[in-house]
């Protein structure tokens, strides 16, 4: 993805979710697989990339936009020769429940989305948290804070890894004992 680019619909760029195809030739094709924009209906400057799982399932963020203004959790499917279409499957309701997804998404074997986000729960500033989203029979996405950084073990946490044993781990651009940041994890 990139974070300007598309649409000026929103006093600027919006940003684009692309694809590349490799070509028989080794040339490359470019293609646009979403331009986004200001509407509530849609977010809009995502910053990072987007996560694809083993079955071909497509998942993205942006840092804006949505209902609320705080930023989403999309999904794109190919809809046919070169289509797709984008579903939002969460939109970010305020600073506390998180805001601003800014890093790639992680998506484990059970098909559950973990991202960080900021938020202004234990912080002035966007200290932020760590979030995991399940999928429901319904077709519906079950929203969690997993954890809620305060200063101390962290402010404004990057993207996230996880091992065999279901661990997430991370880094944070502040925070901790010197201020500098710190390297975490988090055990289910």
């Amino acid at each position: 993805m990139t974070y300007s680019g598309g649409l000026v619909g929103c006093g600027g760029y919006c940003g684009v979710a692309f694809q590349l195809a490799h070509n028989a030739d080794g040339s490359w094709t470019y293609h646009v697989m979403h331009r986004f924009d200001s509407f509530k209906s849609d977010g809009y400057l995502p910053y990072g990339s987007i996560t694809v799982g083993v079955n071909g399932s497509a998942y993205g963020a942006t840092t804006h936009g949505g209902p609320n203004g705080g930023g989403t959790v999309f999904k794109p499917t190919p809809t046919g020769k070169g289509h797709w279409k984008e579903t939002l499957i969460y939109t970010f309701p305020n600073g506390d429940y998180g805001t601003g997804p800014g890093s790639n998404l992680l998506l484990d074997e059970a098909r559950k989305l973990y991202g960080t986000a900021g938020s202004f729960f234990y912080c002035d500033g966007a200290c932020g948290l760590v979030f995991e989203l399940s999928p429901q029979k319904n077709g519906e996405w079950n929203y969690t804070v997993v954890h809620h950084f305060n200063m101390t073990d962290g402010d404004f946490p990057n993207g996230l890894t996880m091992d065999n044993q279901g661990n997430l781990y991370g880094t944070t651009t502040r925070g901790g004992k010197y201020g500098y940041g710190v390297v975490f994890e988090l055990t289910p």
